[in-house]
Parts: structure tokens; C-alpha cells; sequence
């Protein structure tokens, strides 16, 4: 067999195996956890640099919307640039419920505090 065809043949494996993957179960067909699209949001808000603040309007089970800011210098400007991105989303939406804080830096704001 020909190097050209190895590779070829390496190359339709890979696309094979790459689409099963992008269709929600790893390759070998075993489902992976479901992960809703906030859980998924918020993995990646907690890789990002402080100072950094994450706004949420509406229900994080079903429609919702958020904002985020983040490497600001001082943490009540990244709290207002998240809730300012937030309501931007929000009005774009028609999300009825007003944004608020859902998380300051890595915490996440008590539901108490906020009301």
C-alpha cells in the first residue's frame, strides 16, 4: 500500500471518528454526561482571568440569557460591564425577568444578597 493511500485511508478514519464525536457520544458510542448550555457557560466563565463578574436574566433550565467581563482592573467595572452585556442580550430576546449578578469573581452571589 502506498503512502498516499495510508494517508488517505488515516485521514477518512479520523473524519469518521471526528463525527462521532461532534454528534453528541464519544466514539466508541458511549454517551457522554449531559451538560446544559449554562453548565456549560459557566465551566468557561471559571477558566477566565479575575476580576471578572457573570450577569443572568430568565431561567437557566430553559431561555435565558447572560453576559460576562472579564480582566478588568477593578471589580465593579467587570460587574457592571456583565450586567450591561446581560441586558443588551436581554432586550434583543425578550427575556422579561431583569439581570442580575450570578457571579462576582469565582463566587456566586447568594440569592439572598441579590434581593
Amino acid at each position: 500500500m502506498s503512502a498516499r493511500a495510508t494517508l488517505a485511508g488515516l485521514g477518512v478514519l479520523l473524519f469518521a471518528i471526528g463525527g462521532c464525536m461532534r454528534s453528541g457520544g464519544s466514539p466508541m458510542g458511549i454517551p457522554l454526561r449531559e451538560m446544559s448550555q449554562f453548565d456549560s457557560e459557566w465551566k468557561n466563565y471559571q477558566r477566565l482571568r479575575s476580576l471578572k463578574a457573570l450577569a443572568v436574566a430568565g431561567d437557566l433550565n430553559g431561555v435565558y440569557v447572560s453576559g460576562f467581563a472579564f480582566a478588568y482592573p477593578v471589580q465593579a467595572l467587570a460587574n457592571d460591564e456583565a450586567l450591561e452585556n446581560c441586558e443588551e442580550r436581554r432586550a434583543d430576546r425578550r427575556v422579561e425577568q431583569e439581570c442580575r449578578l450570578y457571579a462576582i469573581g469565582d463566587d456566586r452571589v447568594d440569592e439572598t444578597e441579590s434581593e
